[in-house]
């Protein structure tokens, strides 16, 4: 029994022994399971790491493969881009310089042809000189002379002589408003308004020695005040002009009068007749000037006139169809020598015809509107030289003058450089009197002078309005209608002229206003002047008139004008 418990003993402890071992080998299986385990989860980890990092390095490879692809193609666009931007810099050099080489020879054929009607230019002017200084002498002013005074003799001096016989102590020629004198440097008289230089002679004396003392001072009188008068000094090297005035003028104004009654006698003698006083101070020029005192006396009456205080030229009322015909019968007079061709009535110009490369001013036209509207002129032809002082101050040109219609005073006038080229003009005058004849054109000429006589400020139609005068700058041509009551009177007419002239000159002197008006309202009328850069627009209203109406009859005359601008004024002058 006790043989049995000690084996059951040992069995039940190699049992346990068993087991224990099964159990170590199971734990130590187990752990070498887990560590296996471990072991091949570390090596996926590993692999998978490495797959990472292969697959990111060959990600990376590729990104900077891409990347020197993408600079590559960027390098290659650039490149690419360079060498056409060089192309196109060197294409832009290569047109700029064959623009540069087309300007430059523009440029030398420009110049060469500015050259060449340089050359062309001075060579006319040359024989200009050549024609006119061996008329210029003193025999050949002589001449002249006894030429206006023939021509003149039924109307010579009418209106100086009515005046020739009132001296300094006659109360008459002290009541005149204004007078003009001109004499030489050294006091010899050449030109008085009123009165006989004879009888004045004590008087005359005066400015010569006012200007001869301030002269000697080193300085140059200008103007002085005496009482109620102004008097004005113009020195033109040995000619002295004066202006004695009692009237509301400013000394600009007075000057600008001086500077025409200067003109004048550079339209009759030229720059070089003048100039004998040089050589010889005593010299009497009244023995040159034979009859044109009447053009002075003429002159100074037209100064009362618009296109004279506007500086602008009054054109006739004329259909644009009938002045392109009167144009082209003009046009088909040219000819070497001759150089302006004026058609006009006493109503405007009708049409003028001149040479490309000198014009006819404005002031040189108020010249010969001047001496061609005498009305000794209208029954002869006249052939006489004259000088035109903005066109060639030291030349004479030769005036064909002939009254084609007497009636309506129409006339026709030639400017020539050829001293023989009368009977040439005279038969260039008949073709265009044929031409104007031929399709009525003449006859529909003679109705717009008519018209333009009877064309009052009521044919407008616009509420109380007295008067109007437009002046396009565009060309300096006026329009002015025929003064109506009070201003058709002789006293009012210059009233209006003196408003006229007041109203401009203060707006002038605002030069710095772009659009200036001027409104002025008295017992007698309303004025309002509107001056721009493109018109001059002078409106005379009854006194008794609100502003706003005032405007809307400034609109209406404005308006009137645009519609009427091609019959109111020469659209373009033309050439040869």
């Amino acid at each position: 029994m006790t043989n049995l418990t000690e084996q059951q003993a040992s069995e039940d402890q190699a049992i346990v022994q068993s087991k224990e071992i099964s159990g170590i080998q199971k734990e130590t299986k187990e752990i070498e399971q887990e560590k296996n385990e471990e072991e091949q989860e570390t090596k996926e980890n590993e692999k998978e790491t490495k797959e990472k990092e292969i697959e990111k390095e060959t990600d990376i490879k590729k990104e900077t493969e891409q990347q020197t692809n993408k600079d590559q193609i960027v390098v290659q666009n650039n490149e690419i881009s360079g060498i056409q931007k060089e192309t196109k810099e060197i294409e832009q050099e290569k047109n700029e310089e064959e623009q540069e080489t087309k300007e430059n020879e523009k440029e030398k054929e420009q110049e060469g042809k500015e050259g060449e009607e340089k050359k062309e230019e001075e060579k006319e002017e040359e024989e200009e000189e050549n024609i006119s200084s061996t008329q210029v002498g003193e025999e050949d002013l002589k001449k002249n002379a006894e030429n206006f005074n023939q021509q003149l003799s039924q109307f010579r001096g009418r209106r100086y002589q009515k005046h020739e016989e009132e001296g300094l102590y006659d109360e008459k020629w002290r009541n005149h408003k204004k007078h003009y004198l001109v004499l030489t440097q050294a006091g010899k008289p050449i030109y008085t308004r009123y009165g006989s230089s004879s009888k004045l002679s004590s008087f005359i004396c005066v400015p010569q020695a006012l200007v001869a003392f301030v002269t000697d001072l080193g300085d140059e009188i200008k103007s002085l005040k005496a009482g109620k008068h102004n008097i004005v000094f113009d020195i033109k090297g040995p000619i002295i002009l004066v202006c004695v005035s009692k009237l509301d003028e400013s000394t600009e104004q007075i000057l600008k009068q001086l500077k025409y009654l200067y003109s004048q006698i550079v339209f009759f003698l030229s720059i070089r007749g003048i100039e004998m006083l040089n050589d010889r101070p005593q010299l009497d020029l009244r023995v040159y000037l034979g009859g044109t005192y009447k053009f002075f006396d003429s002159l100074i009456h037209r100064m009362n006139s618009y296109d004279f205080i506007t500086d602008s030229t009054k054109f006739l009322k004329l259909g644009i169809s009938i002045r392109e015909k009167v144009a082209n019968a003009l046009l088909d007079t040219k000819s070497k020598f001759l150089r302006f061709a004026i058609l006009s009535s006493d109503s405007g110009i009708i049409q003028l015809t001149q040479t490309k490369k000198k014009t006819l001013s404005t002031h040189d036209l108020f010249l010969l509107q001047n001496f061609s509207q005498d009305p000794a002129f209208r029954s002869n032809e006249i052939w006489s030289p004259l000088c035109l002082p903005d066109y060639n101050p030291k030349a004479l040109v030769h005036a064909y003058l002939n009254y084609i219609d007497q009636k309506q005073k129409i006339c026709l006038l030639f400017i020539s450089l050829d001293p023989t080229g009368f009977m040439m003009l005279k038969t260039q005058c008949e073709k265009v009197v044929k031409n104007l004849e031929k399709d009525g054109t003449l006859d529909k000429i003679i109705d717009a002078v008519e018209s333009a006589e009877s064309f009052n400020v009521k044919k407008l139609q616009i509420k109380k309005l007295k008067h109007i005068l437009y002046v396009n700058r565009g060309n300096n041509q006026c329009f002015t209608v025929k003064p109506s009551l009070p201003y058709s009177l002789k006293d009012e007419k210059k009233r209006l002229y003196s408003l006229y002239k007041t109203a401009r000159s203060e707006l002038l002197l605002n030069s710095k206003l772009q659009n200036k008006k001027y409104l002025s309202t008295s017992e007698r009328e309303t004025l309002l002047v509107t001056i721009t850069d493109y018109y001059e627009l002078y409106t005379v209203f009854h006194p008794l008139i609100s502003k706003n109406e005032v405007n809307e009859g400034e609109l209406q005359v404005l308006n009137f004008i645009k519609k009427n601008e091609e019959s109111l004024f020469s659209q373009n002058i033309q050439f040869w």
